[in-house]
């Protein structure tokens, strides 16, 4: 439920303003226009007066009565109470309350206008208000802020009002309503006068879509520069004090930034260097005029182009030839891409089977050393048993030869000891029998020479000198030649 409020000043008079809620787009950027709602209240609307005579009348706890005499007297009366009525009347009262967002609107019967924050609670009075009203206070979140105005002693002042804040205004304040250009119904890139209405300022970073048209390059293509606008609020009382429509001067800026832009460039060197209109220094005289106005630039992005019928079919003619070229060209990349990989991948196969064939004749290779060397290892064990047995025979056949020499040789021992004694005995026997005979003038080296059998060559030396009494030496000179 809407209301009006009225604002009494003596010099300015009587101004009223509707207050209501809001809902506008700022670019993309949607806010709230918002101002005080009535929740409830408005005049007192006093319930209708019962007569009461002779009787009691009984107020419970925590209500209020107005009583009137019959002189018209007006008497108030708070609960528990019991009160005799000779002859009146009797007014139940309303206690308005207002909670924390809230406060009341108060009109008293001189005309003097209140506004109480809440939580308060005010009960009817109807010798004081003439009207009272639960308002909601001005909710602002984060990032909002609203533009107030008061009266005083003839004198307007404003002041800025930031959130977060629930504000309860006074009864000599308004809001400023701003009106901006705002986007167009049809096209949000077209700016239309008074399209944003609005109170409340956001002052958080926000965008907007531009659609910059009519834009002609050198030789005389027209275009319209399709534009995406970054930007904060930054100093309100500058923007205040410079202009009512920062929006419009955003945009005419801007437009004069792109005009120029274009006009030193042909269309096809337009196209090639459109990448220059997302770099802010693109942008001298937007830059300018936003900080003149209290706005702050943070980015610009260059969405795209549109031109005339003639030239945009030409441009989409081209386009098509190009996009058909690039995409034969891709088709036949792709095609050679795929040759190279099957290549690469058969390249990449026949590596992996020859390194399998070579993995499969290593490990033949291997299996076999390893037979060889169990092989080798079994005919080792079987020759070093084999040797081990040997030399346990031979061993066992020294051990047994060594016994037996041992044995033979104490044998032999014996036997030489008993030839040796027998000879010594045959020897003995031998010279006694060789005494005997010397004792009977026997020759001995006659008899021994006849003794042994006949030899081989008989050397016969006879002394004669002795046998004939020589004195002289014999010298003897044996020659014998060789066989």
């Amino acid at each position: 439920m809407l209301r009006r409020f009225v604002l009494n000043s003596s010099s300015l008079g009587q101004k009223s303003v509707r207050l209501r809620w809001g809902r506008t787009e700022m670019g993309s950027h949607i806010q709230q226009a918002v101002d005080f709602d009535e929740v409830q209240g408005g005049k007192l609307g006093l319930p209708r007066l019962e007569p009461k005579f002779c009787s009691f009348y009984t107020v419970p706890s925590g209500e209020r009565v107005a009583i009137y005499d019959r002189k018209g007297a007006l008497t108030f009366v708070d609960g528990p109470a019991k009160k005799f009525i000779l002859s009146g009347k009797v007014q139940p009262l309303r206690q308005i309350i207002a909670k924390k967002t809230e406060f009341l609107r108060i009109v008293t019967r001189e005309g003097e206008q209140l506004h109480l924050a809440g939580p308060i609670a005010v009960w009817q009075d109807p010798l004081k208000y003439s009207e009272i009203t639960v308002m909601e206070g001005l909710q602002m979140g984060t990032g909002v802020a609203v533009v107030m105005y008061s009266e005083q002693d003839g004198k307007v002042s404003r002041k800025i009002v930031r959130g977060p804040a629930c504000y309860t205004p006074t009864p000599t304040e308004w809001m400023h309503q701003f009106m901006w250009h705002g986007a167009s119904p049809e096209n949000r890139g077209i700016k239309v006068p008074n399209g944003l209405k609005f109170h409340k300022l956001r002052v958080t970073p926000s965008q907007m879509y531009f659609d910059v048209q009519s834009v002609r390059t050198r030789d005389d293509a027209v275009l319209t520069v399709q534009l995406m606008i970054f930007f904060e609020l930054a100093d309100i009382d500058l923007m205040l004090q410079n202009t009512h429509d920062p929006i419009a001067d955003i945009c005419n800026t801007i437009s004069a930034d792109v005009l120029e832009f274009a006009a030193a460039r042909q269309f096809d060197q337009f196209k090639s260097e459109s990448d220059h209109l997302n770099v802010i220094g693109t942008y001298p005289q937007l830059l300018e005029g936003a900080s003149r106005v209290g706005f702050k630039i943070n980015k610009v992005v260059f969405k795209g182009y549109t031109a005339g019928a003639k030239i945009q079919r030409m441009h989409d003619d081209a386009i098509e030839k190009r996009t058909a070229t690039a995409l034969a060209t891709e088709t036949e990349l792709q095609h050679q891409e795929l040759e190279s990989l099957k290549l690469e991948k058969e390249q990449d196969r026949l590596a992996k089977q020859q390194a399998m064939e070579k993995s499969q004749v290593e490990h033949q290779k291997e299996m076999d050393r390893i037979r060889v060397q169990e092989t080798l290892h079994l005919a080792a064990l079987e020759h070093t048993a084999k040797l081990k047995q040997e030399s346990d025979k031979h061993k066992q056949t020294l051990a047994q030869r060594k016994e037996h020499a041992a044995n033979q040789h104490a044998i032999d021992a014996e036997k030489n000891e008993l030839g040796l004694q027998h000879q010594k005995k045959l020897q003995e026997l031998e010279a006694a029998q060789f005494r005997a005979m010397a004792d009977l003038g026997v020759d001995l080296t006659q008899y021994l020479v006849a003794k042994e059998t006949k030899p081989d060559q008989l050397v016969q030396m006879v002394n004669k000198s002795a046998v004939d009494g020589a004195t002289d030496p014999v010298r003897l000179h044996l020659h014998q030649k060789a066989k």
